[in-house]
């Protein structure tokens, strides 16, 4: 017998809606109003079967997981090659310091050579640690933007919006090394503070300070993200008590123990920060200070434009209004949602303090993660805020998956090909035939040699018991074992086509006279780096080497 419909009718029209099985992929219902004529009785509406969650947090993270695994895979068998970014890491986890690089913090260092300590240095060290700290970026980033919405499915096309920022859906694969790690203290860092927000407990406030820590020993850069959050939090009422809770104070001790051993060798080592930030962003240009103003202007918003490219690009052709008005958005947490909104604002005051204030005369896109890096949860607010159809948001994912798929399809290009596809293509250097040259050469171990981390990483994963040093990086000295002591001393170096002999700059490599030089036996090896359809020596990467017995000069 058919009954009236009672006041909580709706409740059912929802749970009909949820039992109903959908693909993973299907949006059609978002923003859509059925008028069905339902025939039910009390007991039934308690008993409606429920489908899992077709957009959870579990199914994200397979299609995460199948991703990555896809990516590694690609590097994995394609080239053996160690990328640029992570070379002359693999030279520093020689040994475990507390501090490397004035330039760089070691914490991406630490998580490397603890990889290492079970795989070797091999390139599928690099490969486990990048694809673990993506991984854990995107998980938070979906339970953040979780957070955010009342609704999984905008949680999860935010937290994929990220492939369509160039710097993570392209760039990350092939470099970024401390950039990673960043992400994800950055992610974890607002993460955690959420969770403070909301529990007020000591031990959620200790996480905050852990997440802080690491952002600090992660890259020099985080305190601009952390004075973005900051800044929103003192802004936001529904989470300026957690900034000025006594708990804080935990915070700032875990942080202050996590950063101590770094923080003391910068002291130690009598570091001018001030002169590695300008060398590193252009501060140091002499320029009067009104060109040099718009010089550095101009950089911010091409930077800017960059770094959201492709995102926001797509986003003002799908969702026009999104970014046109002021709204309150519904089924969202306004508190989170002002927080983050002024956050991006924050971030793209600073870049242009950065320009008026300290003499910034150029951005580069790849610096712009700590300011930006909340972009898609911004974007996907304000697309939330318009109630846009269900076409347009099923053209949005589409693009995503698209764009995703012309990546994966264009890295073996990449990869295998070479020129046109990429100018240095520093990926197919055929350093692993170098390391054969030098192997039948006669060395087997001892001390490497050689000026630029690029050749110094990609031998230390041929020779994982030579001991390797490089000459560009002198603040890093490799240990030197008992068992060391003369044994045989390899110098390496890059040459032209032209060029024969020690380079003019020789003497540094062994510490050694131009007349002691003269006595070295000087080697040179060609390899070509073959190609699929063009002649083998289409490109020739050429060395020159020096083998020699007993300890001289950076040799012991």
């Amino acid at each position: 017998m058919s009954t009236r419909l009672q006041p909580h009718w709706h409740c059912y029209i929802l749970a009909r809606m949820l039992a109903t099985p959908r693909c993973p992929f299907d949006i059609g219902t978002f923003g859509r109003f059925e008028t069905t004529v339902i025939t039910v009785t009390p007991s039934a509406t308690a008993q409606s079967p429920t489908s899992p969650d077709p957009w959870s947090f579990g199914r994200f993270a397979a299609l995460l997981g199948l991703y990555c695994a896809i990516h590694f895979l690609l590097r994995l068998s394609l080239s053996d090659t160690i990328g640029v970014d992570d070379a002359i890491e693999g030279v520093f986890t020689q040994s475990l310091a507390p501090g490397y690089d004035p330039r760089q913090p070691p914490l991406y260092t630490w998580l490397l050579w603890l990889v290492q300590r079970v795989t070797g240095p091999s390139l599928l060290s690099f490969l486990i640690l990048k694809y673990g700290l993506l991984s854990a970026t995107f998980l938070l980033y979906y339970k953040i933007a979780e957070r955010l919405f009342d609704d999984t499915r905008y949680a999860t096309l935010t937290a994929w919006s990220l492939l369509l920022l160039y710097q993570i859906g392209w760039n990350l694969h092939e470099g970024v090394t401390q950039t990673q790690v960043l992400m994800l203290a950055c992610i974890a860092t607002l993460y955690t503070f959420l969770r403070a927000s909301d529990r007020g407990t000591t031990s959620s406030y200790a996480l905050l300070g852990l997440a802080i820590g690491a952002g600090l020993l992660a890259k020099l850069s985080f305190s601009a993200f952390l004075g973005c959050l900051a800044v929103g939090a003192l802004s936001t009422p529904r989470v300026r008590s957690t900034l000025l809770s006594p708990r804080l104070l935990i915070t700032l001790g875990v942080a202050a123990i996590v950063v101590a051993p770094y923080a003391w060798w910068l002291v130690d080592g009598a570091t001018d920060l001030d002169s590695v930030f300008r060398s590193a962003v252009g501060g140091g240009d002499n320029t009067d200070y009104l060109p040099r103003v718009g010089k550095g202007l101009l950089s911010a918003l091409l930077t800017t434009l960059g770094f959201l490219s492709p995102l926001l690009p797509i986003l003002l052709l799908l969702f026009p209004n999104s970014l046109r008005r002021h709204f309150t958005v519904p089924g969202t947490d306004t508190g989170v949602q002002r927080l983050i909104g002024i956050m991006m604002a924050t971030g793209l005051l600073l870049l242009v303090l950065g320009v008026l204030l300290a003499g910034v005369s150029g951005y580069k896109e790849r610096w712009l993660h700590p300011f930006l890096l909340v972009a898609p949860l911004y974007f996907l607010c304000r697309v939330r805020g318009v109630n846009p159809t269900p076409g347009r948001l099923r053209v949005y994912l589409m693009i995503v998956i698209g764009i995703s798929t012309i990546v994966v399809g264009l890295r073996p290009a990449h990869l295998v090909v070479g020129p046109p596809l990429c100018n240095k293509c520093r990926p197919l250097v055929p350093y692993a035939k170098l390391a054969d040259a030098l192997a039948q050469a006669g060395f087997t171990t001892g001390t490497i040699v050689v000026r630029n981390g690029n050749t110094a990483g990609n031998l230390r994963a041929a020779f994982p018991e030579a001991r390797i040093y490089v000459l560009n990086n002198p603040t890093y000295e490799p240990p030197i074992a008992p068992s060391d002591s003369g044994r045989r001393c390899l110098v390496v170096w890059p040459m032209k086509r032209d060029q024969n002999g020690f380079p003019a700059d020789g003497s540094k490599y062994l510490s050694l006279s131009p007349a002691d030089i003269q006595g070295l036996s000087i080697k040179r090896v060609d390899i070509p780096w073959g190609h699929l359809w063009r002649p083998a020596d289409h490109r020739v990467s050429s060395w020159g080497y020096v083998l020699f017995d007993g300890p001289r000069g950076r040799c012991t």
